[in-house]
């Protein structure tokens, strides 16, 4: 949102001055940010546990990738590739590429 302060200099005619003010919902953003950094930090993820999930890049569609994800704080534990791209690095092939 911008506001214009009038403002006088030496006492000539009033100039506006825009000054941008960070919103509300920023505001609560950039707090919201900072509490999850805060309880990522602090967590103890092993009292918590965590559970694999299947990761899509977009609904309905998978990488076929799996990540372990803490129950408490929602942070990324660790992260499993799919089996084809580990049999194709073996090979020296990139996917789609035929004999």
């Amino acid at each position: 949102m911008v506001y214009t302060i009038l403002h006088q200099r030496d006492h000539m005619a009033k100039l506006p001055t825009f000054v941008k003010s960070k919103s509300d919902i920023q505001l609560l953003r950039e707090n919201h940010e900072q509490e999850i950094v805060a309880l990522r930090r602090t967590c103890d993820h092993k009292k918590y546990g965590a559970t694999w999930c299947e990761e899509w890049w977009a609904p309905g569609h998978g990488t076929g990738s799996s990540v372990k994800v803490c129950d408490n704080c929602g942070q990324e534990m660790d992260r499993r590739k799919p089996k084809w791209q580990y049999e194709l690095k073996k090979k020296g092939r990139k996917k789609g590429v035929s004999k």
